[in-house]
């Protein structure tokens, strides 16, 4: 099935004229930050939340690298087993995303940092990304998933540490 040359995506922002400098580079999270979100305490979050509906969420943690889902049955996880996930981290995603599925992503995630950074720090929270990806699952099929995307937790110095995601099967 070939798909659209030209994707969509929205980006929903905090309806503000202040702007603010981009945040330096640098990771500032207290060792209370690192304890008070551990990855269990994000699994067992995501838990509840998982079992009531028909999306699914996960998590991002860019200052891990690490993509946490509560359990295998992740649609994100594109049927490989949740422990290749944990192993790979972010590289997990070239197994499971066409190349050229993976190069308009990267070109998203480009075009939101400004957006982000040019948000008030106290505003960043509100922005969110939607988008629809084609995956190639491990039976070679493939899955087209609705993804929205919010910042759940800033480092101290206003940069993304935590992102919640969900994700829904897009049914025609």
């Amino acid at each position: 099935m070939q798909r659209e040359t030209k994707k969509h995506y929205k980006l929903f922002q905090a309806m503000s004229t202040k702007s603010t400098a981009p945040a330096k580079t640098k990771w500032k999270i207290t060792k209370e930050m690192k304890e008070q979100f551990s990855e269990e305490f994000i699994v067992d979050t995501l838990l509840p939340f998982n079992q009531v509906d028909n999306q699914k969420y996960y998590m991002v943690d860019y200052f891990r690298k690490k993509v946490i889902v509560d359990s295998s049955s992740s649609p994100v996880l594109c049927g490989y087993p949740k422990e290749l996930l944990d192993e790979e981290g972010f590289d997990f995603f070239k197994r499971i995303l066409p190349p050229t599925e993976m190069d308009w992503l990267k070109n998203v995630i480009q075009e939101f940092y400004p957006v982000f950074f040019a948000t008030p720090v106290e505003s960043r929270k509100s922005l969110v990304l939607s988008y629809e990806l084609t995956f190639i699952t491990v039976k070679h099929e493939e899955l087209v998933l609705h993804h929205k995307i919010v910042p759940f937790q800033l480092c101290d110095n206003g940069n993304l540490w935590l992102s919640l995601c969900s994700v829904s099967e897009k049914f025609c």
